[in-house]
C-alpha cells in the first residue's frame, strides 16, 4: 500500500506543477506571484521556459504511454490463448522507460526552479500551481458531467435518479 501511494505521488503530483501553460487570469496570477518573489524579468522568463520545455517533453511521453497502453490492449484482445508475451513485455518495458523519463524531467525542472526562486518560494509556487490544476480539472470534469452533474439528483434515500 505504501509503495502504491508513493508511486501515485511520484506519478501524478508533479503533473500539477506543469499541468497547462498559463493563459489569461492564471498567467497574470502567476506573474504576480513570481514578481512577489523578487524575481527579475530574466528569471521569470527562465521559469516559463522551464515550464514550457518540461511540458513539451512530458506531453510527448504521455502520448506515447497512451499509445503503448492501446497497443497492449489490442495485443490482449486479438491474441488467442497464446498471447505474445515477449511483445507485451517489450511494450511494458517501453512504458516504464517513458514514465522514468517523465519523472526525470520533473525532477530536473524542480531543481532548476528551486535554484532560480529558492526552496521556500518554490513551495509557495508549487502549491499555487497545484491549486490551479485542481480548479482546471474540476472544470473539465464538470464539462464532461462527471462533477456536479445537475441532471442527477438524490431522491433522499441515497439513490441517484435523473432529473425529470
Amino acid at each position: 500500500m505504501k509503495k502504491l501511494l508513493i508511486l501515485a505521488l511520484v506519478a501524478f503530483v508533479p503533473l500539477a506543477l506543469f499541468a497547462q501553460a498559463p493563459a489569461g487570469k492564471s498567467a497574470n496570477k502567476e506573474a504576480e506571484l513570481l514578481k512577489s518573489f523578487n524575481l527579475g524579468d530574466e528569471q521569470i522568463a527562465q521559469v516559463r521556459d522551464i515550464e514550457k520545455s518540461t511540458m513539451t517533453a512530458v506531453r510527448s511521453d504521455s502520448a506515447h504511454v497512451q499509445l503503448i497502453n492501446a497497443q497492449i490492449k489490442v495485443a490482449f484482445l486479438t491474441a488467442s490463448t497464446n498471447a505474445d508475451l515477449q511483445a507485451i513485455d517489450k511494450l511494458i518495458d517501453q512504458k516504464a522507460q517513458l514514465r522514468a523519463d517523465m519523472g526525470k524531467a520533473f525532477a530536473s525542472a524542480r531543481m532548476q526552479l528551486v535554484q532560480i526562486m529558492g526552496k521556500d518560494n518554490f513551495e509557495k509556487y508549487f502549491l499555487s500551481q497545484r491549486m490551479q490544476m485542481r480548479m482546471h480539472m474540476r472544470g473539465i470534469a464538470a464539462e464532461r458531467g462527471q462533477f456536479g452533474n445537475d441532471s442527477m439528483r438524490d431522491d433522499g434515500n441515497g439513490d441517484r435518479m435523473g432529473a425529470e
